[in-house]
């Protein structure tokens, strides 16, 4: 092994390390709403980032991002109101306009502060044959090991070549 060898490993390390201690500022998830085997919707939410609907105490409101119909927020509500959630645009108000709407039971939403109760890679599933599934979105501090690993990987596939 060469010094350039040498040096690149060390700065990958120190940069691994580096990515790898930073703390995660936030709980993104992604959701997929089916019916069937069809996809009707998708959006990530941070799941912390809850704030009181403006409809009532026992709704939480999220904006939504990466909507793959451009809708921009989604709310939660707890037992109290059956399990009901909706997805749509954000109105004055802080309420979401509602343009698909579903009862999940159990409820995907619990008093326990603005967030939501949901546990990623879960599926829910609704009486009219709604699927909401859970999965998490890698963060970049993830994104950004996986392509040091494959640099080092391309690096030592030239070297050997």
């Amino acid at each position: 092994m060469n010094l350039s060898q040498k040096i690149v490993i060390k700065l990958a390390l120190a940069l691994c390390l580096a990515v790898s201690s930073q703390v995660a500022s936030a709980n993104i998830l992604h959701f997929t709403l089916t019916n069937g085997s069809t996809v009707i919707d998708e959006f990530n939410l941070d799941s912390a980032a809850g704030r009181a609907d403006g409809a009532g105490p026992q709704y939480v409101l999220f904006d939504i991002t990466n909507d793959a119909l451009g809708y921009n927020g989604v709310f939660f509500g707890d037992s109290t109101v059956g399990g009901w959630f909706g997805i749509g645009n954000i109105v004055s108000g802080n309420i979401v306009s509602q343009v698909i709407s579903e009862y999940f039971s159990p409820a995907l939403f619990s008093r326990n502060g603005f967030s939501v109760d949901v546990v990623a890679g879960s599926s829910y599933t609704a009486g009219s044959r709604h699927v909401l599934t859970v999965s998490n979105v890698p963060e970049p501090g993830t994104l950004a090991l996986l392509g040091l690993g494959l640099f080092g990987l391309g690096l030592t596939r030239r070297r050997k070549a």
